[in-house]
């Protein structure tokens, strides 16, 4: 059990600089340049703030953002 647990912590930390999240207001895609709506898969960056949809240059599958 413990080691699942770290096995899990790890995981969890290593994607702790980026949020998965629908925009609640109006950002701009650090990739395109477009809006980022509130029913779009986005990503947020801790490090720089900034939003980019999913299917900008993150190389993040479907699957992956709703595992997410």
């Amino acid at each position: 059990l413990d080691d699942l647990i770290g096995t899990i912590d790890g995981f969890l930390n290593t994607k702790s600089d980026i949020h998965l999240s629908m925009a609640s207001s109006s950002h701009s895609c650090s990739g395109c340049g477009k809006e980022v709506r509130p029913r779009q898969h986005a990503l947020l960056c801790d490090n720089c703030h900034q939003w980019r949809h999913r299917v900008c240059d993150t190389n993040m599958t479907q699957e992956m953002y709703s595992c997410s």
